[in-house]
């Protein structure tokens, strides 16, 4: 079979294919894709998807120290929550 972690064409399951982050597949490595996310900011939105079980919106993220309305308003056209669902326009 195929190597976990690798989709057909070598997409990663964190990211749609236009290229957005899945907030709730997304890895550490994805997640720093987006603006104002380091290592640590990466880390801490793991550990806060794993305490809500995945996230409900895309506001769950102000609960992470150091991402507040403005850093998402930036967020917010390169995120999706989850890939199978489409944001409605």
């Amino acid at each position: 079979g195929t190597k976990p972690g690798l989709t057909a064409g070598g997409a990663s399951p964190g990211l749609t294919a236009d290229g957005r982050v899945i907030l709730n597949q997304a890895s550490a490595v994805e997640l720093q894709r987006l603006p104002g996310v380091g290592a640590k900011r990466a880390a801490a939105i793991l550990a806060l998807r794993q305490r809500l079980g995945h996230l409900r919106r895309p506001s769950d993220l102000l609960r992470v120290k150091g991402i507040g309305p403005r850093l998402l308003e930036r967020m917010l056209p390169l995120i999706v929550l989850d890939g199978n669902v489409e944001r409605p326009p």
